[in-house]
């Protein structure tokens, strides 16, 4: 990477992370990614987009630190936790939260980093009761252990930025999705209907089909990210800018796959929220971010790429 103050590390190659390396790059930004694990559309662009990837674990900040030639800003993007897993296994899940956030911080602070770059939960952190559409300044009341790490997090966030003047902003991602993404313990409803429906399964419904999520597709995350790099340090959500519930979401998908597939009803969960829909004011007011994609189109995009090697006509079994 050329030492040209520009560079960027992205701490995490999972779907914002790629999503945000490619925006990047395709913005002339010398890009970095060091990721546990590379996701295949990663791994297919990487090369062709002048992006170097780095498969290690985020394990110390003396190891994060030798990855900082020629980097001016760090993008932690790294976690794999959700409600479910927190719920079930808290200690592993606050190391997969809040440890990659605070080793990012601690590098950044040793080395000189100007600006930091974290993702934050932007439903679970709020809680069951906020108000909707939700504003950065609501109450955060977290329902579910996967929320309170996430409070942790910008609690270190604070720290770093009042203590060592590093300039952190912190996102707050609604349900992001798009291609590439892989559910993970229950989470990501979108990539785990649509691989579903690609196998020939029924989509499974978690709890009422009348749950609402703020769906912001993976691009527009990836622009917030990209802004996140010159707006002031702060705190502020991404999201799609609309509320759709699951059985919108449901109608979409018969659409667009042509397929009138079964719906598996199953019981609901106490960690997950009723409804997510969060207020974009703040970030629409200090940059020129909008969320561009609409669910539809976006809902093509992801269908598009989970079916992109299947036979036309698969063999009947």
């Amino acid at each position: 990477m050329a030492s040209n103050g520009q560079g960027i590390l992205i701490v995490g190659g999972g779907l914002i992370g790629t999503e945000a390396a490619l925006t990047l790059a395709g913005a002339g930004r010398p890009v970095r990614v060091l990721s546990r694990s590379l996701g295949p559309r990663l791994l297919e662009s990487a090369a062709a987009s002048g992006i170097e990837l780095i498969e290690a674990e985020i394990s110390r900040p003396q190891a994060l630190a030798e990855t900082l030639a020629g980097v001016d800003a760090i993008i932690c993007l790294a976690g794999s936790s959700t409600p479910a897993f927190a719920d079930s296994d808290p200690e592993n899940a606050l190391l997969n939260s809040v440890h990659p956030a605070l080793t990012t911080l601690e590098t950044a602070r040793r080395a000189g980093i100007p600006r930091v770059v974290l993702a934050s939960s932007g439903g679970t952190i709020y809680g069951a009761d906020a108000p909707t559409p939700t504003p950065e300044s609501a109450p955060l009341r977290p329902s579910s252990l996967h929320g309170t790490n996430y409070l942790a997090v910008e609690g270190f966030a604070d720290f770093y930025r009042r203590e060592h003047g590093i300039e952190v902003v912190v996102l707050r991602f609604s349900n992001v999705y798009g291609p590439g993404a892989i559910s993970k313990g229950g989470q990501g409803v979108i990539a785990a209907w649509v691989s579903a429906l690609a196998l020939g399964h029924p989509v499974v419904v978690i709890g009422s089909d009348q749950a609402r999520r703020d769906f912001v597709y993976s691009s527009d995350a990836a622009a917030a990210v990209e802004a996140a790099l010159t707006i002031p340090a702060g705190t502020y959500n991404v999201g799609g800018g609309k509320s759709t519930s699951l059985a919108e979401l449901i109608i979409h998908l018969r659409e667009i796959s042509g397929e009138d597939f079964k719906v598996e009803m199953r019981p609901g969960r106490g960690v997950d929220i009723p409804s997510t829909f969060l207020d974009i004011g703040k970030m629409r007011s200090v940059s020129s971010w909008e969320p561009k994609v609409e669910i539809a189109a976006g809902l093509r995009k992801v269908w598009a790429w989970e079916v992109r090697d299947l036979p036309a006509d698969p063999p009947d079994n």
